[in-house]
């Protein structure tokens, strides 16, 4: 059901956009895309262009709702031990997962700070990506 706030893909399509647009506002070089082999793979991934998976989104729908959620890698450590679990867990399960195949914020080039990066998301999905790194201002920002 559409209701004007669009179809699923149209969700997953703006989300992905919007994360990609704000990582590369701090400074991170990041496409769309899944790497092989990656964890929870998905068509609406977020990666270190040439790299590995850094977000990961995801829908759930009702018919009268629909929440747009993910999961992101800020720093090299985090990756780390994200691929670490993973690997043993995907063995275990007979689950092809490559370790590089994980990547982060940081090793994209952007900061390695979560509160940074989840602020910088937060900006993003509230007043919309600009793809370029300014930040939408509205009349009444007192910051403007």
């Amino acid at each position: 059901m559409d209701d004007g706030r669009g179809s699923i893909r149209e969700r997953y399509d703006r989300a992905t956009e919007t994360v990609v647009a704000a990582l590369r506002g701090l400074g991170a070089d990041v496409v769309s895309g899944e790497p092989s082999a990656s964890f929870c793979p998905g068509d609406h991934s977020v990666r270190v262009a040439g790299g590995g998976k850094v977000a990961g989104i995801a829908q759930r729908v009702r018919t009268d709702a629909a929440l747009v959620a993910g999961c992101l890698v800020v720093d090299p450590e985090e990756a780390a031990a994200l691929a670490a679990v993973t690997a043993a867990v995907y063995d275990a399960l007979g689950v092809p997962f490559d370790p590089a195949a994980v990547g982060s914020v940081a090793a994209a080039g952007g900061p390695s700070e979560p509160d940074r990066v989840a602020r910088a998301l937060e900006d993003a999905f509230v007043h919309g990506p600009l793809g370029d790194g300014r930040r939408r201002v509205e009349r009444d920002d007192p910051t403007a």
